[in-house]
């Protein structure tokens, strides 16, 4: 949208400014402009992604956006409990306790600590 970024810190806080003003799709524009440069997402930026999604109502897009990342060898030592903790608080909020149930597990086999 006009605006030259080069840093993933950047990239980050543009995603988390887009997700206070409900713009989902002005989040998902910057998060592949940054996939298409290829530049790797930090813990922080992964996490203002997630949290864009998470807070717009689709938990489960943070979700797979974190399993997506999980996938990807130079984003999945980067993953965290702070990460996760987003889309637990999500399904906390939908009452969706199984779900709940289901993250914190895979959290658990992957030695995540609650934070």
């Amino acid at each position: 949208r006009g605006i030259q970024i080069s840093g993933a810190h950047t990239f980050g806080s543009v995603v988390r400014a887009y997700g206070f003003l409900k713009d989902l799709e002005g989040a998902w524009e910057a998060w592949s402009e940054m996939r298409a440069r290829r530049i790797v997402p930090t813990s922080i930026t992964m996490g203002c992604m997630v949290e864009a999604l998470v807070s717009n109502g689709d938990v489960e897009a943070g979700l797979r956006l974190i399993h997506e990342l999980a996938a990807d060898e130079k984003t999945k030592p980067l993953l965290n409990a702070i990460v996760y903790c987003s889309v637990l608080k999500g399904f906390c909020h939908l009452k969706r306790f199984d779900r709940v149930w289901s993250v914190s597990k895979e959290m658990k086999e992957l030695n995540l600590k609650f934070s």
